[in-house]
């Protein structure tokens, strides 16, 4: 297979049933799908190798689509043990899944309507409880092969994906923070959403790297960033919420998640041939515990430049809005549509917005909350620079993190609540340590070091040179200085008895340099000395360095570059 193909899962959406959900009795859940559980009747079919002493049954809407959950006591307890999914009528025979309580069903592969269109999808279940009381059933999200909008390219190829990868993992592309926060489950079951997540593009890499013909193949998982934002704040002493007896649990879930995204890597390091491929793992940014939310919006209405009805910003009445990011909008005539601020007033309106952040503290330290606010003509010192920078960039300062919408409570300021809210965040500029990305690179063309503190723009133009093409258009970074060959300085040393060979590398990226050696053999007795130069091809050992980045989205991004050698 040759040529470009791309492939973004998170464009294959249904709408409202792509959703995750959770069918429970107990309405105390918030935002779950409520079922009413009755005796069964009218039912056909039976449930291979199960006795049932008692049923009972109950329904639920998926997407136009009646399905039933047949729940049954095969003990004779008198409380049920099993629940059967069952589509579309009351046949036990057409039944895709019989789960015990706390078990996960397969991906579900079958068909779906919604809204006379039929979708063909892969969801799991799991049965969080059984009781009849606290009944709770939980579906994944539940991502379609197609859609009007297509998450792929080459429709050939990602069928063959649905059925070789998709039909055996599911595609769960995040860690269903949805139901954590809402208590739908522990956080167990919410790292268990982060496990098939990270299976999931972990399958399909393997399987892209094994059955396709590729030199750059781009791939990624989500799930540190995942685990990070939920757990991060509940490991650090520093914050308010934190708690000696249960941070080693959250520890534990972080550490986890990183090995999982290890075990991801070391997927990738062991498909790959190291002697013509190069493998550059690289994050655009690091995350840092939480104290506060910040809601940005609700500083701007307080100073009198945002209006809104209910969460529903105002433009023809609005000077100015944020919409996250560290960017502030104003709403200029000629460039925003029904922008209501003149071109004449935009320095004096940008001083106001500035003047208004800057002034902001926090209402129990009084200190600032803001550690940068500057006009768009000073970002550009940060990388921010073009059409879609906003016309004010912030950053808070550590502890704080900046939120589009607005504030459920009205003040600007709301506490972190763990397990309802994010603990820990990204998104500020990337003078904070905390914010560090990683960036590594192995294989074919890499040689061997520790670079220190490298800018994101620099990552396209590293991988164009291993591939020995043209940096991508209008790229501003330059390739970092981790190729060139290796030279092998062989140190031979002659004896009445023994000739011993001492080899030391040594890595020139413009002319070579010839550095003293040391050498050790069984006898001070020698000779004479001749030094032979052979350059080797590539070596691989590893190039670590930290990476500078603005932050957008949170992930472990890995890059494969593979170029024949002659």
């Amino acid at each position: 297979m040759r040529g470009s193909m791309v492939f973004n899962p998170y464009d294959s959406s249904m709408g409202p049933p792509s959703n995750s959900a959770l069918y429970t009795t107990n309405r105390s859940v918030p935002a779950a799908y409520y079922v009413n559980v009755a005796e069964a009747s009218g039912w056909t079919g039976s449930l291979p190798g199960l006795t049932v002493y008692k049923a009972w049954e109950a329904s639920f809407t998926f997407g136009d689509e009646t399905w039933y959950f047949y729940i049954v006591d095969t003990t004779g307890s008198g409380t049920p043990d099993r629940v059967a999914i069952v589509p579309r009528s009351k046949d036990l025979s057409n039944a895709l899944a019989v789960l015990r309580e706390g078990e996960w069903s397969k991906p579900l592969n079958t068909t779906l309507v919604y809204k006379g269109n039929t979708y063909v999808i892969a969801p799991l279940f799991k049965a969080l409880n059984l009781s009849l009381t606290n009944f709770r059933v939980y579906r994944s999200l539940t991502r379609p092969f197609e859609t009007a909008t297509r998450w792929f390219s080459n429709r050939d190829v990602a069928w063959r994906v649905w059925n070789e990868v998709v039909t055996k993992t599911g595609m769960i592309t995040d860690g269903d923070y949805f139901g954590l926060a809402n208590g739908w489950y522990d956080e167990d079951t919410y790292m268990e959403t982060v496990y098939f997540a990270n299976r999931f593009f972990m399958e399909f890499t393997r399987w892209l790297i094994k059955n396709t013909d590729w030199n750059l193949l781009m791939t990624y998982t989500p799930i540190v960033d995942n685990v990070y934002h939920q757990f991060l704040g509940l490991t650090d002493p520093s914050m308010p919420y934190y708690d000696p007896k249960t941070a080693p649990k959250y520890v534990n879930y972080v550490k986890q998640a990183v090995k999982w995204a290890d075990e991801f890597v070391q997927m990738i390091l062991t498909e790959v041939d190291l002697s013509n491929t190069a493998v550059i793992v690289v994050s655009d940014h690091g995350q840092w515990p939480v104290a506060k939310l910040v809601y940005v919006n609700n500083i701007l209405e307080n100073a009198g430049l945002l209006k809104r009805s209910g969460g529903v910003v105002l433009l023809n009445e609005t000077v100015a809005w944020y919409n996250g990011y560290n960017q502030v909008f104003i709403n200029l005539k000629g460039r925003e549509a029904g922008g209501i601020v003149d071109p004449s007033d935009y320095d004096s309106v940008v001083a106001k917005v500035m003047d208004a952040l800057a002034s902001v503290r926090d209402p129990v330290t009084q200190e600032p909350v803001f550690s940068v606010v500057m006009k768009k003509s000073e970002a550009a010192a940060f990388g921010l620079w073009g059409d879609r920078v906003g016309d004010v960039v912030i950053s808070t300062k550590p502890g704080y993190a900046p939120l589009g919408g607005f504030s459920p409570t009205g003040s600007p300021f709301v506490d972190v609540v763990p397990l309802k809210t994010i603990t820990a965040n990204h998104q500020d500029l990337p003078y904070y340590p905390e914010l560090y990305a990683v960036f590594a690179a192995v294989g074919a063309g890499v040689g061997h070091g520790v670079l220190g503190l490298v800018q994101s723009t620099s990552v396209a133009p590293t991988v164009a040179m291993l591939l020995g093409i043209q940096p991508p258009l209008n790229s501003t970074g330059t390739p970092l200085p981790i190729t060139g060959p290796i030279y092998t300085i062989m140190v031979e040393t002659k004896t009445e008895t023994v000739t011993s060979y001492v080899t030391s590398t040594v890595t020139s990226w413009q002319t070579l340099t010839q550095t003293s050696t040391i050498t050790q053999t069984s006898t001070t007795t020698w000779t004479s000395v001749s030094l032979v130069t052979v350059m080797e091809k590539y070596t691989d050992p590893l190039y670590v360095g930290s990476l500078m980045a603005i932050a957008v989205i949170g992930y472990v991004v890995v890059l494969l570059a593979r170029r024949k050698i002659k």
